[in-house]
């Protein structure tokens, strides 16, 4: 046989499991695409310091609500803008990026209870969360 034939051979084996590979992968994304995350629809940043220093929250701990967007999630269970989210489920909240990573961690229509401060009172208040818009 010729090795010419052989390398031939083993190039269509690669090359077909490089397409049954991305085959898998695309599905694998096209799953995951399609999994749903818990939405709250809001702009977010980080506490002001003076503010948080007032409310005594340590540095690595809650989000500031910039804006919470009418009909959202946010704003049916009650949150305003410039509330302050220190707690959730009763665990400090973790700062913005670790905030949206949580929330998204959740389902639609799981229901959280979040601990915030508006002007520099402490309420809880339990939100469900959406589904993002498409």
């Amino acid at each position: 046989m010729d090795r010419s034939v052989k390398v031939w051979g083993v190039g269509v084996v690669v090359c077909a499991m490089v397409v049954v590979m991305m085959g898998m992968l695309g599905a694998a994304t096209a799953r995951a695409a399609e999994e749903e995350h818990g939405w709250l629809s809001v702009d977010i940043n980080e506490v002001p310091d003076d503010l948080r220093a007032e409310l005594k929250l340590p540095e690595d701990t809650g989000v500031y609500l910039e804006e919470v967007h009418e009909d959202g999630p946010a704003a049916k269970a009650g949150l305003k803008n410039e509330d302050v989210i220190a707690a959730v489920d009763g665990k400090p909240a973790p700062t913005v990026e670790g905030f949206v990573e949580l929330i998204a961690g959740h389902k639609p229509g799981d229901v959280l209870e979040l601990t915030i401060y508006r002007e520099k009172k402490e309420a809880k208040i339990k939100v469900t969360l959406g589904k993002r818009p498409e």
